[in-house]
């Protein structure tokens, strides 16, 4: 297994502030043991400005359950979830282009 990716889009309520509260709370959640990095994706469309992705790397499946349930209880990761307006999707996945590639 390649590990775990975990995907949220999300709508945020204002870029600026989420955007100093991410800066603040990566480094504490990357330090979690079996997190392996925390992207953030912004969308293009110009009329959708705080559309964003954060995609979260794990070793494997349990690694991410934990860290996922501690991301509700560290102080940084918590103050970004009150930048959070809107959650639109949520959820764990593996790559498999290496298994379906022909």
């Amino acid at each position: 297994m390649n590990g775990i990716v975990e995907f949220f889009v999300i709508r945020l309520s204002d870029e600026g502030t989420a955007g100093q509260v991410r800066n603040a709370a990566r480094p504490v959640f990357c330090a979690l043991e079996g997190v392996r990095d925390w992207r953030t994706y912004r969308s293009v469309a110009t009329d959708r400005p705080t559309l964003f992705v954060e995609a979260f790397m794990f070793e494997d499946p349990e690694s991410a359950k934990a860290a996922g349930a501690r991301f509700s209880e560290l102080d940084e990761t918590k103050a970004f979830l009150g930048q959070i307006e809107e959650i639109l999707v949520g959820q764990h996945f593996t790559d498999i282009t290496r298994e379906t590639a022909s």
